[in-house]
């Protein structure tokens, strides 16, 4: 399953709040419905794709929110940026934010000295 697909099924499954989260290599998820809800079955189906997936979330993030700080100093230096340089950033911006609404147990996945204070984003740890 390629990784857009993956993050469509684990937002969805964060949306009706079946939390999902890796152990190692293993996967783990908890689920508030009574019954066993239809996405446990795909999550199931694909736990080798999620696990790897989990396990370089941090990683992503950490190289998601590089790539942020320079094309946010790059738009600034432009003065007046084209419409696709300021689409490619919110584009980036919202799969970031997508990224780092996954993240689970609730950390900082850019490190233990936090976000990059100059940083156009904070993840949701650092911003409370």
């Amino acid at each position: 399953m390629d990784d857009d697909h993956l993050i469509a099924l684990l937002l969805e499954a964060r949306r009706v709040n079946i939390a999902v989260w890796g152990e190692g290599d293993d996967l783990r998820v908890r689920s508030p419905h009574e019954q066993e809800h239809p996405l446990i079955s795909q999550l199931r189906e694909h736990k080798p794709d999620i696990s790897a997936f989990l396990r370089g979330l941090d990683q992503r993030i950490r190289r998601g929110q590089r790539w942020l700080v320079v094309a946010e100093q790059r738009l600034t230096a432009a003065g007046r940026p084209d419409d696709q340089q300021v689409e490619t950033m919110l584009r980036n911006l919202d799969q970031w934010d997508n990224l780092d609404s996954l993240v689970e147990p609730r950390h900082c996945p850019i490190g233990s000295t936090g976000c990059d204070p100059d940083s156009p984003v904070l993840c949701r740890s650092c911003g409370r």
